[in-house]
């Protein structure tokens, strides 16, 4: 009697664990699912020495960008200014259309310091070159800080004159900034790695 009464109780373990790695196996696959579904319109990425590469199949453009980094640091009053570089190559571009560099500067500070426009010019080796206007690609009011995105468009050989030199100074609106030689390195490297270069 003991056994058969052991049996119901046997079938039920049985059935019960048999269910529980059925969801288990399930939830598992959907989470693979749902983490292809993340990747942007299911593009290839890959991360070379000096920048990142993603290539979208549906536009056929492959972004190449080079990882925001900090070239300016300010303690007194509070201001720090970071660069983003991003190139779009497409196959279906024009062979006769200039190439251009986009420039990202990502401003931190106390207080709003280029609102819609700043004006933006270089010294390269000591010559006087216009970068042209930076437009906002937006800010953010955050406390203490007040974030704002402003965006400069190179052509692509004075972007290669700015990584190929040794002394380069920037004036964006009233900000000066006088580039590292590890920055002006990581410009180099971001060049040769989007093919802006010879190696």
């Amino acid at each position: 009697m003991k056994i058969r009464s052991s049996l119901p109780i046997a079938v039920h373990f049985a059935f019960a664990t048999m269910l529980g790695l059925s969801i288990h196996t399930a939830a598992s696959t959907q989470t693979k699912i749902d983490k292809r579904k993340d990747e942007p319109n299911a593009s290839a990425k890959t991360i070379s020495a000096g920048c990142k590469k993603v290539h979208d199949r549906f536009s056929n453009r492959t972004i190449v960008s080079m990882l925001e980094r900090t070239i300016f640091r300010s303690d007194l009053p509070h201001e720090e200014l970071s660069l983003i570089v991003n190139l779009a190559t497409s196959e279906d571009r024009a062979p006769n259309r200039p190439r251009e560099v986009e420039l990202v500067f990502i401003s931190k500070t106390e207080r709003y310091r280029y609102h819609e426009q700043a004006e933006v010019n270089f010294i390269i080796d000591g010559e006087r070159v216009s970068g042209g206007i930076a437009d906002t690609l937006g800010s953010v009011p955050t406390s203490p800080l007040v974030q704002e995105k402003m965006q400069l468009v190179l052509p692509v050989e004075k972007f290669l004159r700015i990584a190929g030199e040794r002394e380069v100074e920037m004036k964006m609106g009233q900000t000066e900034v006088t580039f590292q030689r590890a920055d002006l390195e990581a410009l180099h490297r971001y060049a040769t790695c989007a093919g802006l270069t010879s190696r």
